[in-house]
């Protein structure tokens, strides 16, 4: 488990009124659940990624992208935590995004993504596609979907139609296509599955 000493937190700590500054959808709750109640000196490193995401706070998701980057020094090898690491980075470059730039975390994102998927994560492959429908890049982000298909990386078919990061390609007859192959697949497997 990656985890923070208690140093790390006196910042975010010191905050912790933050759960009453904000409305938590029930499906967030989980994100929070993470933090709290804090028990010993340790709190989950992906607690804060998801802290920072649920609030669109851009200095806890700063604070979470360094503290990823010094967990990644030490851990290389954690796929899981490239990934995670890669969606704080998308999450921030969304809050500071502008029409006439593109943030350098979604290049850093990138990287890490790539980065899990050498060390054999085939997830890496939806969030790949998910950063490149968020650049504009709907082509890419398909072509990573089917790798993501071929490599059995999808989360369920229910949340790939409800990714707000892939709702630009919902209208495409390509992605159409896609979910098609995807509930096909699904009705395969529950069939087989049954028998």
């Amino acid at each position: 488990l990656r985890r923070l000493e208690p140093a790390a937190l006196d910042q975010l700590l010191a905050r912790r009124d933050i759960r009453q500054q904000h409305v938590v959808e029930p499906d967030q709750a989980r994100a929070l659940a993470f933090l709290g109640p804090v028990r010993g000196p340790q709190v989950e490193l992906d607690g804060f990624g998801a802290l920072g995401e649920l609030t669109d706070d851009a200095e806890v998701l700063a604070t979470a992208i360094n503290l990823f980057e010094q967990y990644l020094q030490e851990e290389p090898e954690d796929d899981c935590g490239w990934i995670d690491y890669g969606l704080v980075l998308m999450s921030k470059a969304e809050l500071g995004r502008s029409a006439k730039e593109t943030p350098s975390e979604w290049f850093r994102a990138e990287e890490a993504f790539l980065y899990a998927q050498s060390l054999g994560s085939g997830q890496a492959h939806y969030h790949i596609a998910c950063l490149y429908c968020l650049m504009g890049d709907g082509s890419q982000a398909l072509d990573a979907l089917e790798q993501a298909f071929e490599r059995d990386g999808l989360p369920s078919l229910a949340d790939i139609q409800q990714d707000e990061w892939l709702s630009p390609l919902a209208s495409t007859a390509r992605f159409r296509a896609f979910i098609a192959k995807v509930e096909a697949t699904e009705r395969e497997r529950n069939h087989s599955s049954t028998v």
